[in-house]
């Protein structure tokens, strides 16, 4: 299985709403905040950094953009 499939394997845990960009292997993604350390900790294991985030005050959500580092392994 490639990274970016394990990554959105593993995404698919914590929430149901995805954005994929294939050509970038790039993943917008909408979770409990309380799970974005476990996310963000499992997803660079597999050369994903997190280079986005934005949270509202309003919700326990935070909206954030996952980037694959293409230089470090095969996606």
């Amino acid at each position: 299985m490639k990274a970016y499939e394990k990554a959105l394997a593993l995404i698919e845990e914590f929430t149901d709403c995805i954005l994929y960009d294939q050509a970038r292997r790039s993943i917008v993604v909408n979770v409990d905040l309380d799970h974005l350390i476990i996310l963000e900790k499992e997803l660079k294991k597999l050369d994903y950094s997190i280079i986005f985030t934005n949270h509202s005050n309003h919700t326990n959500k935070v909206t954030c953009t996952f980037s694959y580092d293409h230089s470090t392994s095969d996606c």
